[in-house]
């Protein structure tokens, strides 16, 4: 809606059902010219699917060879169950993040409002090429509105301690996991055909 209002063309690929995965085919088709960046929802809102790490890493080739950003939502990173059983068992997600690392085309968004609980605090973050952030200031400054120093001091504090991240992650991604296994469970009592969310807590 933002870009749309900025007066910028959205074009959006359909993903199908059971897996909702993107399609490669599709997305090289709808790239031309004035391109300039795939965006990416991985756990997606709200199929709960997870992208899988062979599509991701055709996704970068395509991106690298067209020259064109990728712009990953990472709002519901610490929300993943399961993933795609298609996944290539030669390539880790460590592997594809440690190649992107080396790629200045991709921005990462996130968000403190899932993760760590802090809906309605207006607080974020993203990671970018240091290319950008001369850019990104410029941006920033113009905007209509900002994050309070309360919520970034809390935000702040919340990314700086590792092990209470480690330990609060595990502890809520083993509650969801039960209350994802219970409600599937459940829900297959009325239904034939059921395939459980692989992330996210809204399916």
């Amino acid at each position: 809606m933002a870009l749309q209002t900025a007066n910028i063309d959205v074009i959006y690929s359909q993903r199908s059902a059971p897996y909702f995965q993107p399609d490669i085919n599709d997305i090289s088709s709808k790239i031309n010219q004035k391109t300039k960046a795939i965006v990416l929802v991985s756990p997606c809102n709200p199929t709960g699917s997870i992208i899988s790490n062979e599509i991701m890493n055709q996704i970068h080739q395509i991106s690298k060879q067209n020259k064109i950003w990728i712009i990953l939502d990472k709002a519901y990173e610490h929300f993943e169950y399961s993933k795609h059983e298609n996944d290539s068992k030669e390539r880790t997600e460590s592997e594809i993040e440690s190649e992107y690392e080396s790629y200045e085309g991709i921005i990462s968004l996130y968000t403190m409002s899932k993760s760590y609980g802090m809906a309605g605090w207006r607080i974020g973050f993203l990671v970018h090429p240091k290319s950008l952030t001369n850019q990104l200031i410029k941006v920033h400054d113009l905007n209509l509105t900002h994050a309070s120093v309360f919520s970034q001091k809390v935000a702040s504090l919340a990314l700086s301690d590792a092990d209470s991240n480690e330990k609060y992650h595990s502890m809520n991604h083993t509650r969801l996991n039960t209350i994802r296994s219970e409600f599937s469970r459940g829900i297959q009592r009325f239904v034939n055909e059921f395939l459980p969310p692989n992330g996210g807590f809204y399916c």
